[in-house]
């Protein structure tokens, strides 16, 4: 998602109206406005609330290449953050030999956060970065920028992350 000037923006893919809608829902909830907007490649959900505004960039951070996971307001939700990180901006990939999830995003932070969250949950990971340029998106011409894929696979043995030992959540 995004901050802009009141409102807070989700954009979502075609075939994610059932989410859209949930996320709507759950903004009429939490009292904000909230409707739907199409665009050419998806779905907008827009929310007008300052103080949502305000709550994301001060926890999550602002812009798409300076987000972070809030590791202090995850703690105990390391699984449904994760999950829900994968089914944002993530995939399932698999070869005959193995399962692995892949993330992507252009926040170094955010990869990082995520390659961290992987190992509290059992993964091993590693991060990838590959380079912006011009590249062509279901016929489209667009232009990139540097991006983050962070690859990571179940070995079963969770790591408690210690805020003092690992710089989590100091400021």
């Amino acid at each position: 998602g995004s901050v802009f000037n009141n409102a807070v923006q989700f954009s979502l893919g075609h075939t994610e109206q059932h989410v859209a809608e949930a996320l709507v829902q759950w903004l009429h909830e939490y009292g904000c406005e909230a409707d739907t907007r199409p665009h050419e490649t998806g779905i907008y959900v827009v929310g007008n609330s300052t103080h949502l505004a305000d709550f994301l960039v001060t926890h999550c951070g602002s812009g798409a290449g300076n987000k972070r996971i809030p590791w202090a307001l995850i703690t105990g939700y390391e699984q449904l953050v994760f999950d829900d990180l994968m089914s944002g901006d993530g995939c399932l990939a698999s070869t005959s030999l193995e399962q692995w999830h892949s993330f992507t995003t252009i926040s170094a932070s955010l990869a990082a956060d995520v390659q961290l969250l992987g190992s509290t949950l059992g993964m091993r990971s590693g991060i990838g970065k590959r380079p912006g340029g011009h590249v062509s998106i279901e016929g489209r011409l667009c232009t990139t920028q540097v991006s983050y894929s962070v690859q990571t696979r179940y070995e079963g043995k969770a790591v408690k992350i210690r805020p003092g030992k690992h710089g989590v959540g100091v400021m």
